[in-house]
């Protein structure tokens, strides 16, 4: 969590910084809320047990594709 929360303050230019903070951080706390009912979804079409796992194995690959499309921010100067 530390990292993500590093990753999202440094995104964004100094001038909008906190408003892009914020909008990003409300919004990855939103979406992942409602896992009751993602768990619900997978378990009309899988065992209860599994569920969970394919949830862990879904939100990795979610993270992996969007740090693979993400901007490279190393050698840019905000």
């Amino acid at each position: 969590m530390g990292g993500l929360l590093t990753y999202i303050n440094e995104r964004f230019v100094t001038d909008v910084r906190a408003t892009g903070f914020g909008v990003s951080f409300s919004l990855s706390v939103i979406i992942p809320s409602f896992y009751a009912f993602y768990l619900s979804g997978f378990g009309r079409f899988m065992p209860d047990r599994v569920a969970p796992a394919a949830m862990l194995c879904l939100g990795g690959a979610i993270a992996a594709v969007g740090a693979i499309i993400g901007p490279e921010t190393r050698d840019v100067d905000f």
